[in-house]
């Protein structure tokens, strides 16, 4: 029973690692460059860099969270 389960969350953790890794950079990119022209639009992308790296690393921890089971 337990590697039937195994096997059904293959596939997913193997989508959550692609999300995971695309948040982290992605969000990364997005709050370096908020940071590097923080006087005209960097705020917006600041905040919205900081949410897609939560958004990574909240895919990232389930992951991992879900591999340790």
């Amino acid at each position: 029973m337990v590697s039937r389960y195994a096997d059904l969350m293959k596939p997913r953790a193997d989508g959550m690692w692609l999300l995971s890794i695309v948040g982290l950079v992605l969000g990364g990119i997005v709050t370096l460059a908020g940071l590097a022209m923080l006087e005209r639009s960097g705020p917006v992308a600041l905040i919205l860099g900081v949410i897609i790296l939560a958004f990574g690393a909240g895919a990232f921890f389930t992951n991992q969270s879900r591999v340790r089971q």
